[in-house]
């Protein structure tokens, strides 16, 4: 028992996460050792889905089976029950990490791990990306909030970009984020809004150079134009 992680070795892991609506707040506990944290750690990556993806030896099974029944029992002492997928379970690595009084490095290790995912998804796995902003208030370190900033920017998430970096970093928005914000949203060629041209041509205003606000108001209008040859 392992502040009441309790490890059962030999279960499958199967079956679906029944979330109950209430959750259970626990107690302050102490900080956890480094061992216990390795523990937790591994609870998350089954919660995210990770050791799925991953060419496993007898003994990293072993260690992912067991890391199973260790989320469920996590689960439990959280106040929710069933058992533990191997697929991506957000909520309750939430529930974790609200219960359990985990160090800076096991968030930046969660968050990590949605950026790996993202990244293997060659930037198509929104949702994952999407859960991130979720794990930001648990205690990121800056360097984990300046690429989850970063990420924002390179799919579009305008909105919610700049809302991060000043919330978390205390800052506007870089060049590159800008720019990355632009080539996301005229990469997409299947939409267009005239609404988040606007925004984007005042995010451009208000971070870049007078120049390069100008180029980037140039690209959008001649985006705009060509959106519409195409029909």
């Amino acid at each position: 028992m392992t502040h009441g992680i309790e490890v059962h070795a030999g279960c499958d892991g199967s079956g679906e996460l029944d979330i109950a609506d209430d959750m259970v707040a626990l107690p302050q506990a102490p900080a956890y050792s480094i061992h216990e944290e390795s523990l937790i750690k591994n609870i998350i990556e089954v919660l995210l889905g990770r050791k799925a993806l991953q060419k496993e030896t007898e003994t990293e099974r072993l260690s992912r089976v067991v890391a199973s029944e260790a989320a469920g029992q996590a689960l439990v002492r959280v106040g929710r029950s069933g058992t533990v997928s191997f697929g991506p379970n957000y909520a309750a690595v939430r529930a974790i990490l609200t219960n359990f009084p985990v160090s800076q490095d096991v968030v930046d290790f969660t968050i990590n791990q949605c950026l790996m995912a993202w990244n293997e998804s060659k930037g198509r796995n929104f949702d994952v990306l999407g859960e991130v902003s979720g794990f930001l208030p648990f205690g990121a370190s800056l360097h984990i909030v300046e690429r989850v900033v970063l990420a924002f920017a390179k799919v579009g998430f305008s909105g919610r970009v700049e809302a991060t970096a000043k919330q978390y970093l205390g800052r506007g928005l870089s060049e590159v984020e800008v720019l990355a914000l632009v080539d996301a949203y005229c990469n997409d060629q299947a939409s267009l809004s005239g609404s988040q041209q606007d925004d984007l041509k005042e995010l451009a205003r208000k971070y870049l150079p007078a120049d390069g606000a100008t180029e980037v108001a140039k690209r959008l209008d001649k985006f705009e134009k060509e959106f519409w040859e195409r029909d």
